[in-house]
């Protein structure tokens, strides 16, 4: 979160969606989407709040999906 928006955060959580749709007998497009979110504390009570995504995860899922098609082990990704 910028720092102008710095909040009183008790936990986060995140859902990632893979979406899978054949192009050709051989090929798929694969697509990877996540949706943040973080739960505010407040004085009214606690609430979840959508945060936007910088596609950084998604980036990476889509790299490692790469890395295991071609025999590696996601181990270079998630450097």
């Amino acid at each position: 979160m910028p720092a102008v928006e710095v909040r009183n955060w008790a936990r986060g959580r995140y859902v990632l969606r893979f979406q899978i749709t054949p192009a050709t007998p051989k090929t798929s497009q694969v697509g990877v989407y996540a949706k943040f979110e973080g739960m505010l504390n407040a004085v009214t009570g606690s609430e979840w709040v959508t945060l936007t995504s910088k596609g950084e995860l998604e980036d990476l899922m889509l790299r490692c999906i790469q890395d295991r098609i071609q025999g590696g082990d996601c181990k270079d990704v998630f450097r």
